[in-house]
This record gives structure tokens, C-alpha cells and sequence, in this order.
């Protein structure tokens, strides 16, 4: 069970807090300042940082936190970025 505490470790202010910080795979934190919910995900070379709904973490690496709730929070996985390249927006480098 998640207590209070853990919670507002998952909480980050500013969205250099976020991008410094490390993570899980899957483990879902919020940036206060960008609105957005984050997932972490571990193999995430396939995706470039923007710094809206795909951010660098501070494992540096293949890590990435994707948007998936919130102002950025428009990440849903393999066929949103299909069909945001169909869209001609490219977020794979």
C-alpha cells in the first residue's frame, strides 16, 4: 500500500525537478509546473525529448518520461506516435 509520503515523493515542482530525476519502469509521477502526469519508461531511445509530453530523466540513457495525463498527457503508446507521424509530427529522432 502507498502512503502519503511515497505520493509526494512522485510530486515535482518544476520541470528540471522531473527531468533530474530517476526512476522505474512504469512508475508514474507529476510535474506541478508543466500540469502533466509522467510514466517512466526504461527503453525509451526511440523517443526524443521535447519537453512537453517526452522528457529526458536523470538516468540519462534510453530513460524517458512520457506524458500520459494532464496538459501533456497525450502520449498513449506505439499507435499514437504512428499516427503522429501520419500527421507528419515527428517525435521518433
Amino acid at each position: 500500500m502507498i502512503n502519503q509520503r511515497q505520493i509526494k515523493n512522485f510530486n515535482y515542482s518544476t520541470l528540471s525537478d522531473i527531468k533530474s530525476a530517476s526512476g522505474r519502469d512504469n512508475e508514474i509521477s507529476y510535474c506541478i509546473e508543466t500540469e502533466t502526469s509522467y510514466r517512466y519508461l526504461s527503453a525509451g531511445s526511440a523517443y526524443t525529448a521535447n519537453d512537453e509530453d517526452i522528457l529526458a530523466t536523470g538516468d540519462g540513457g534510453n530513460t524517458r518520461w512520457l506524458g500520459v495525463g494532464g496538459r501533456y498527457g497525450t502520449f498513449q503508446g506505439l499507435k499514437d506516435v504512428q499516427t503522429r507521424m501520419l500527421m507528419g509530427v515527428n517525435y521518433l529522432g
